[in-house]
Parts: structure tokens; sequence; C-alpha cells
């Protein structure tokens, strides 16, 4: 996947290097919400995330990476979207 990551140990983040890049990511949220997490682009770890939780949430990101890549390999990123693309920053509101 064409994904940037930067970003600090207290405030990880990636992005999509893409000109679909709204699209993936909308696509990566989606997929991370079936599996029961609310994830965007960022990460803020707390204590709260041990070994076990960190686990688990790299093995989602694992999996839905693959998925994320096998739409963008095969052109087919906005047929899998269940809803709108969502918009980034304040384009909502305009």
């Amino acid at each position: 996947l064409p994904v940037r990551v930067g970003g600090y140990p207290c405030l990880a983040h990636f992005a999509f290097q893409h000109p679909q890049a709204d699209a993936l990511r909308t696509l990566f949220t989606q997929q991370m919400l079936g599996r029961g997490y609310l994830a965007g682009t960022g990460l803020y770890p707390t204590l709260a995330h041990d070994e076990v939780v960190t686990g688990r949430y790299l093995e989602a990101v694992d999996a839905v990476f693959g998925e994320v890549a096998a739409a963008l390999s095969q052109d087919k990123v906005l047929e899998s979207l269940r809803g709108p693309v969502a918009h980034s920053g304040f384009k909502r509101l305009l």
C-alpha cells in the first residue's frame, strides 16, 4: 500500500499516498469498524493499551491493510464502500 507513516510515539498516524486517498481512508475505517475498532489514521496510545490490546489491534490493522490493498489492486475501492467517501478536514461544512 502507498502509505506514509509519521507522528510521534504518543501520536502515530499514517496517510495514504494515492489519488484515492480519501476513499482508501474511508475503506480502512469501515473495515476496522467491522472488527470492532473505531479507527482512523491516527493512534493515541495510553497506559490502557497493553500488549494484548495492542496485539489485537495490530492483527486487525494487518488484515484490513490486506483487504484495502486487494481492493486497490482490483480497482474496487469505491465498490467496496458501504457508504459515501468520508470528507477530510472541514470540507463537510462547506
